[in-house]
């Protein structure tokens, strides 16, 4: 099972100074299929021998909160 948060970067338009900056879905390009596709494809041989080993699989797709640098959390689980 693994599990994985894609963080997206802030649009400028969405940096304030006193306003708080809470994180909220992020609904337009890249597609979250492609995001996932590289992730597993890059796990190949580290954390199992070949992607079609994932039985389970949940992601999600935000934009970062506040000045939270962009990325992605994984988290990775034995059945």
């Amino acid at each position: 099972k693994i599990r994985i948060d894609f963080y997206m970067p802030r649009p400028a338009s969405k940096r304030y100074k006193r306003k708080p900056m809470p994180s909220y879905w992020h609904c337009s390009k890249p597609d979250i299929d492609n995001l996932t596709k590289a992730i597993l494809d890059a796990l190949d041989g580290l954390a199992y021998i070949n992607d079609s080993q994932v039985s389970i699989l949940e992601c999600s797709k935000q934009v970062a909160e506040g000045l939270s640098s962009p990325g992605a959390h994984m988290e990775i689980m034995p059945l």
